[in-house]
């Protein structure tokens, strides 16, 4: 019998349909892929189901009950929970005041140190966990602060737990660190929504599939076993894939751009790069890394300077300055 099933679910934004009908169920105790490509509503799913956003039609059922809730909390007490790529954790508190937030153990008006840290010692021992729970969050690695994440959720005898590409910020050591917690959430009944664009992770750990395509469902696949890379591409897309694009060895032309000391109010250190004709070079980091900065700094946004564009040396005024030069670029709200 299914645990957890979207029925009929729509949800649209003026002059975007987001989701459109979108039914599938998932199995107690299952690991399920969500897989889309970027816009296909993946995440628009994911905030119907946290309560974050309501839905315009449509209704969700966990373990036989519809759920109606108006509110992230509502859904927080459902059992739902959602683990972001941008960890919600305040990182000047202790892993174990971040796990008990808004729950802090008290006598008397007092909070009960000693209690919460020894509870949460046991909690983080019993799960798998290797992080002391006295130490702020501040000093734990990105690995380790999903890690802590994951533990809010088991403590809360989460039912459903969603889990926004969780990979994308850890090293090899931590993501199997993660998928070995995985596991032992699926051993306790849990259903874990697995958001990701990467395959290989997709066929190791889930059990079923379901490929959104332009806010519908393009697929469902009950047995992920039975489908196939080139099928789940496919169905993403929209069309028939030959072959996986990969790298291929091509032949590079001179420096085009090169920057040197690129430096502005929101870059912490100056950055230096070059690019070469026929050349793609990709800046990669989460929310606050400084990738915007950046690309906003070689626009000139920023009051920033350095040598720059196709080896000649060049200090921007503007940003027509930029345009006449040949750069052109798309900032999030720059258009």
């Amino acid at each position: 019998m299914a645990f957890l099933e979207f029925n009929d679910i729509s949800k649209g934004y003026p002059g975007v349909q987001a989701l459109a009908n979108v039914s599938f169920t998932v199995e107690k105790g299952a690991v399920h892929g969500l897989m889309g490509e970027n816009g296909a509503g993946k995440s628009t799913l994911i905030r119907v189901l946290s309560g974050d956003q309501a839905a315009d039609h449509g209704s969700i059922f966990i373990d036989g009950e519809q759920q109606k809730y108006a509110s992230v909390r509502d859904a927080f007490h459902a059992g739902i929970v959602v683990i972001h790529q941008e960890l919600q954790l305040v990182p000047e508190l202790t892993v174990a005041e971040n796990l008990w937030l808004g729950r802090f153990p008290a006598k008397g008006g007092v909070i009960q140190s000693k209690t919460l840290i020894e509870t949460v010692r046991a909690k983080l021992e019993e799960i798998g966990i290797d992080v002391d729970p006295s130490a702020k969050v501040s000093s734990l690695s990105i690995g380790a602060r999903q890690m802590i994440e994951i533990a809010k959720a088991v403590m809360l005898d989460a039912r459903v737990i969603a889990l926004d590409e969780p990979t994308s910020s850890l090293s090899s050591r931590e993501s199997e660190i993660l998928f070995s917690l995985i596991g032992r959430l699926k051993a306790r009944g849990a259903v874990i929504l697995y958001v990701s664009h990467r395959l290989d992770e997709i066929f190791r750990l889930c059990d079923s599939l379901t490929v959104l395509r332009d806010g519908k469902l393009a697929a469902h696949h009950a047995k992920i076993a039975e489908t196939t890379r080139e099928q789940i591409i496919s169905e993403m897309v929209g069309r028939e894939i030959s072959n996986v694009w990969g790298w291929r060895e091509r032949a590079l032309g001179d420096i085009r751009l090169e920057v040197k000391g690129l430096s502005g109010p929101r870059l912490r250190h100056p950055i230096s790069f070059s690019v070469r004709q026929g050349e793609i070079l990709g800046f990669f980091g989460l929310i606050g890394a400084g990738r915007s900065e950046m690309a906003a700094a070689l626009w000139r946004r920023c009051q920033a300077s350095g040598p720059g564009h196709d080896r000649q040396h060049c200090r921007l005024a503007q940003q027509s300055e930029g345009c006449h030069q040949g750069r052109h670029g798309a900032l999030p709200g720059g258009s």
